[in-house]
């Protein structure tokens, strides 16, 4: 009983140091300057964002562009409307891509049935406010870009 007893006391301290560690089980994100979880949908949502970046804006570092892929992961209206690859500065409303990027949040909005993910892009030390992705599952139950609004 007493071994029990110890292992749940050494139980309750490593799971209250966890946070003093920075450790987090799942990301977390702030959203309106609180913090917390993405769901899961949240997360496959950023994910298909932050390929399509890396498959569209040569100016990351960790680009790897593919037109193909990123058609891939948009809604058939708009990888029809991606002909060429003067669609990428006009779909991100930017001449001069950034630095890096960043996705500042990702919420589902109940109204429209989508996930709204906003990345901010790095230009010099500067980060600002850049894009807001509309997400949308597909048939498939995976996820695909909807729209691209420009912020800046």
């Amino acid at each position: 009983m007493r071994g029990m007893k110890n292992f749940l006391l050494a139980l309750v301290a490593v799971i209250l140091t966890i946070p003093m560690l920075g450790i987090a089980c799942a990301p977390r994100i702030y959203v309106n300057d609180q913090r917390r979880t993405l769901t899961i949908e949240e997360k496959q949502a950023s994910a298909v964002v932050t390929a399509y970046m890396n498959h569209t804006l040569g100016t990351l570092p960790t680009a790897q562009i593919d037109y193909e892929k990123a058609k891939a992961l948009l809604v058939s209206d708009l990888a029809h409307d991606f002909q060429s690859a003067a669609f990428i500065p006009v779909s991100y409303c930017m001449q001069e891509g950034p630095a890096q990027v960043r996705i500042v949040s990702a919420e589902f909005a109940d109204l429209n049935n989508w996930i709204e993910v906003e990345v901010e892009g790095q230009y010099g030390k500067t980060w600002q406010s850049m894009w807001r992705f509309h997400v949308i599952s597909d048939d498939n139950g995976g996820w695909l870009i909807n729209e691209i609004e420009c912020l800046n």
